[in-house]
């Protein structure tokens, strides 16, 4: 009797056993497959987030636009990166991080066939003058119609009916005196200026009297016109129209975001007008 107990007793824990071992046969690849699955879903995540820090990348700098694009450095913070460019080189190193995924890359101008030039029509407009500040050989300097003067960042424009007279507004001396025809002036700023120009007008005609500003893309200076008097329009970012094709310059920007193993890439190209 005692000997029938102990064999059922042994068979019951066998079964356990035996329960046990294909227990774990059927839960180890379910386990498995589960936390793969978990693994994937977590990649495809972290991948999605990674393309739409790239992409919001890209978009932000093709936001920025022709004229400033030439001095994508100055935008890092605007941007939230860091963008350095390479010496004597029309490339710019970006890098930089957001929400916890890095950000490498750059923008460089093309090697392909460009810069290339399209047609573009403007209205040719009469000038009665055209004040330019330039720099050369690390001076500023100014021109009025191509005859150079003493240079000021202030002067003032006096038109009546005849004439018009442009001082020097620091201490009143003439700088020029022109006749006045069609009611139109020109200001440009040079390469590498980066003077802030003011230019006081007072219109004593019963017509208006136009000024049309243009900047040269490596300009940092700005141009502020302050109507003292009559009637004076203000035409900022204009083309001169004696050039009736524009150069295009191709950039490719490319940018790649990373965390962890998990990286997203993406290239894209802008087109500036220089």
């Amino acid at each position: 009797m005692k000997s029938l107990i102990k064999t059922k007793k042994a068979f019951t824990l066998i079964e356990v056993l035996l329960s046990l071992a294909i227990l774990m046969i059927v839960i180890v690849p379910i386990f498995t497959m589960v936390m793969n699955t978990v693994t994937i879903n977590k990649g495809g995540e972290n991948k999605q987030k990674a393309t739409l820090v790239a992409q919001e990348t890209v978009e932000k700098i093709k936001s920025i636009s022709d004229k400033d694009f030439i001095h994508l450095d100055n935008y890092g913070d605007v941007l939230g990166l860091n963008i350095v460019q390479e010496k004597d080189l029309d490339r710019f190193n970006i890098s930089g991080q957001k929400n916890g995924y890095s950000i490498e890359g750059y923008v460089e101008k093309s090697q392909g066939d460009m810069p290339y030039k399209y047609e573009q029509h403007k209205n040719v407009i009469n000038f009665d003058f055209k004040i330019d500040y330039e720099i050369e050989d690390n001076v500023n300097k100014l021109f009025i119609s191509e005859q150079y003067v003493t240079y000021t960042p202030h002067i003032i424009i006096l038109l009546d009916k005849n004439n018009i007279i442009i001082k020097d507004g620091k201490n009143g001396d003439i700088l020029k005196s022109i006749s006045n025809n069609n009611g139109n002036v020109l200001v440009h700023l040079g390469e590498n200026t980066s003077d802030n120009i003011n230019i006081d007008v007072e219109n004593k005609n019963s017509n208006d009297f136009n000024i049309y500003i243009s900047k040269d893309l490596k300009s940092l200076g700005n141009c502020n016109i302050n109507n003292n008097y009559g009637n004076v329009k203000v035409y900022n970012n204009f083309e001169n129209a004696s050039d009736n094709k524009v150069s295009k310059t191709l950039y490719k920007i490319y940018i790649k975001v990373s965390k962890g193993k998990d990286v997203f890439e993406i290239s894209t190209y802008r087109s500036v007008e220089m």
